[in-house]
């Protein structure tokens, strides 16, 4: 049997703490991406606008995908900070603003709005209503 000085032995020790560490981390990483993308290439139903691509948004979605009983597929935000315009938030493009509502609505049916946040004022709901009953 081979003796190992007191260094190396902690050095060993270390270093095998390290890779078991790393490779739990990277099975647990693994499951989460293969998770996440099952979840999203599953997503099927009516086609839904989410309002507001902030937190509010991201739950929305979230709740969107991982319920796929909802019947509702998201394909698009509506916000309007025109800083977001053109981003992609967790795969999902911000289509534009209220006012390029009807545009959007007029390239690609839309069964469903959800306004995603309690600090959208009533005026832009009312807003919303109207351009989507027309």
């Amino acid at each position: 049997m081979v003796s190992l000085p007191p260094e190396e032995t902690l050095r060993v020790f270390l270093l095998d703490a390290l890779l078991l560490s790393a490779l739990i981390v990277g099975v647990r990483s693994t499951y989460r991406v293969l998770d996440y993308m099952q979840q999203c290439a599953h997503v099927t139903g009516e086609p839904t606008l989410i309002y507001g691509a902030g937190r509010g948004g991201q739950l929305v979605l979230r709740e969107l995908r991982q319920n796929p009983d909802l019947g509702l597929r998201p394909i698009g935000f509506l916000d309007d900070d025109p800083r977001l315009l053109g981003r992609v938030v967790h795969g999902i493009p911000v289509l534009g603003a209220i006012t390029g509502l009807r545009a959007i609505i007029e390239a690609q049916p839309i069964s469903h709005l959800i306004a995603s946040s309690s600090k959208i004022k009533r005026e832009r709901l009312g807003q919303v209503i109207s351009i989507c009953q027309e």
